[in-house]
Formats: C-alpha cells, structure tokens, sequence
C-alpha cells in the first residue's frame, strides 16, 4: 500500500502479486492495484475472506476490414454493439500457508445486426495458493462457456500452475503451464481438441513506478480428438504490453499480440484447382489494442479503447481482419 499511496502503481502490482493474483482483471495496471488493495488485510474484523466485485457497460462499433476472404465472399457491414460485463472474486485462507481463490465473469456483447451472432462467455478459476518467501505459487482449474449461436455453447476447461518469482521490486518473473479441452457442439464438433502450453513472462517496473512493461511468449502442441480435418497443431506467440499512469486518475496502456499455429495434416481438398499437390495450413495472427482510463472516483473509471486484429492464412477464405472501437463505463464495488 506505500507503493500505492505514492502513486507508484507499476511497483505496487509487483509487490502485490507476490501474495496474490487474478485472472480477467483490465489491462490497466492502475485497476489491477486498486483491487489488490482492496483485497489485502487490513485489521478488519475477518480479514480471512475478502472478495472484490465489477459491473462494467458501455457501446461499440465494429467494422470489416479487407482480406483475399472477404474479397471472396464479400465484407460483413459495419455494425454497432452494446457490452455488459459483470463479475468479481475472492480469497478465502484457509491456513497460515494456503488461500482459496476464485473468479467468475461474464461478458455480453449484442449487436445490432441480425447477420452478425451475439456473444456471450463464462470465464471461471477456482485455485490454492500459497506465498513462498517473496514468490507465489497457485495451481486449479479454469475454464471457460462461449455461446455459439442457436443455443450451442462450447467448453473449455482444464489445469494450470502457475509460479511468480519477485527478483526485486521492479522485477518479476512468471511461469504458467496449462492443459485444457476445447469441446465444440453440433456440427463443429470435429474442432474438439486438447492442448499443453508453456507460458513464461517478465514484468519490468521502471519511470519511478509509473510505468510497467510486460514481455510474454507461449509455446504449445494441440491434439485433435474428434477427426480435425488439419490434424494436430503446434502453436507459438509472442506479445508485449506497456501501461503508463500519468496521474492519479489518468493511465493509457498498448498491447501488441503474435501467434502462429501450424497444422500436421496434408490436405489435398485445399487447393481445388491443383488437387495433386498436398498442402499444410498454417495460420498467423496479428491483434494490436490500446486503450485510456480515467479514474473519476468512488470505484468509476471510464474506459475507450481500440482493438486491430487481423488473421493471415496460407488458405484465403481463412483470413479475417476487423477494426473495434468501443467506450465503458466500470463500477468497482
């Protein structure tokens, strides 16, 4: 909380995340901190439970950029969106040694279009965790229910550990390992499939504590399990994130995102027009966002942020890109 009282939001994130730490939470290191803070014990009656809950709401617009797909089969038209996310968690102790952490989320996004398929995602992570010395250590299960249109929802659930090493206190370092399932319903379901992943991470605080700078990478193999026409998969990315406070109540963070996924499987139903030749899909994907907060006090902040995303293929009609533009407003209670 010195760390916080001083306006040094990037050290205090280290600092806190020594003892705990939470899935789904904004991008903004500023929020991030002002929910560990609200969580850390502070001679309450009965500091052993200490929950945190959001509402968050606001509108967007989307549009369809270009790609040899949609030159192909023509651009999904613009379109404008409303967003509602609701949510929260907690950390139980159970022991001197160990605490039972939970969050749950739901985020909605409905448009104003019928030809265009609303959205709606469960996040959810149950986990133990436990300080060892200036280091954390959790390990459980999370997952997560996307609706997939005509009352078809897909499941993702699986296991992770996850190891945070505090080197100083602007330093840290993460280690994150996760097996999970990805089921889908109806007609989809051949995209059912099973992935391992390592995941490690560097955060660096620097300007004071006023800035923090995130460095990650994943590598990982999926397995197909219900017939994959592309097969198996082996799957990397890279990315980096840069928030900055520039004041008590104004912080701005950037975020770039790479990842690259190549199948096992040679297809000759691919290329239609030379169905001799065997080819492997591959795929790369680009996402780019940036967003601002504004603090306006009593847990309210409001949120514009903007999202770039494009999805290169070696087939065509995989391809995809869009443009967001999208304003909340967060109640932090």
């Amino acid at each position: 909380r010195a760390y916080l009282a001083l306006g040094e939001y990037a050290y205090a994130k280290i600092a806190f995340e020594s003892v705990m730490f939470f899935d789904d939470l904004p991008r903004d290191v500023h929020e991030q901190v002002e929910v560990y803070a609200g969580m850390a014990p502070d001679g309450e009656e009965d500091p052993r439970f200490r929950p945190f809950y959001y509402a968050q709401a606001g509108v967007g617009h989307f549009r369809e950029n270009s790609t040899p797909a949609s030159d192909l089969f023509g651009k999904t038209g613009p379109a404008t969106f409303g967003n509602l996310d609701l949510g929260g968690g907690w950390a139980q102790d159970l022991n001197e040694t160990y605490t039972f952490n939970g969050s749950l989320d739901l985020a909605t996004r409905a448009y104003d279009r019928s030809d265009i398929r609303n959205d709606a995602d469960l996040f959810w992570n149950f986990n133990l965790s436990r300080p060892i010395e200036n280091d954390n250590l959790r390990f459980g299960v999370r997952g997560r229910v996307s609706y997939r249109g005509d009352n078809l929802f897909r499941n993702d659930f699986g296991l992770f550990g996850d190891y945070r090493v505090q080197l100083n206190e602007d330093q840290q370092l993460n280690v994150n390992m996760h097996v999970r399932t990805r089921r889908y319903p109806g007609e989809l379901r051949n995209r059912t499939r099973d992935t391992a992943s390592l995941s490690p991470r560097w955060t660096i605080a620097f300007n004071e504590g006023h800035t923090s700078l995130d460095l990650h990478a994943m590598v990982g193999r999926s397995w197909e399990t219900k017939g994959r026409p592309d097969g198996n998969s082996d799957i990397w990315s890279t990315g980096a994130s840069l928030d900055h406070a520039f004041s008590d109540t104004i912080d701005a963070f950037f975020w770039v995102e790479y990842e690259s996924e190549s199948f096992s499987e040679h297809r000759t139903d691919l290329a239609p027009a030379n169905p001799d030749i065997p080819l492997q899909r591959t795929d790369d994907l680009y996402y780019v966002g940036a967003g601002l907060v504004w603090s306006v006090g009593s847990g309210w902040t409001v949120r514009p942020e903007v999202l770039y995303e494009y999805e290169d293929s070696n087939l065509d009609a995989l391809t995809y890109s869009g443009t967001e533009l999208w304003v909340n407003v967060r109640k932090r209670f």
